[in-house]
């Protein structure tokens, strides 16, 4: 029983690569976040412009990461 409670639990808090949407570093790449935390956790990351929150969602990219939405852009 512990085996399978210890597979659950590593296969909910595995770590992923989010993309954050319309962010890029210096070089001009997209800013990459890694992280344990689950869709719809909210994260404040310095993209350039000062301190920005994205939101964490489920939906897959093309190259294996996870896009996180800005919040603070649109309103």
């Amino acid at each position: 029983m512990a085996a399978v409670t210890w597979l659950i639990h590593r296969r909910r808090h595995r770590v992923r690569r989010y993309t954050l949407l319309n962010s890029t570093d210096a070089d001009g790449n997209p800013v990459l976040h890694v992280t344990r935390r689950q869709a719809g956790t909210i994260i404040r990351r310095d993209v350039g412009r000062g301190p920005e929150r994205f939101e964490l969602t489920s939906t897959p990219l093309g190259d294996g990461a996870y896009v996180a939405e800005p919040l603070d852009r649109y309103v």
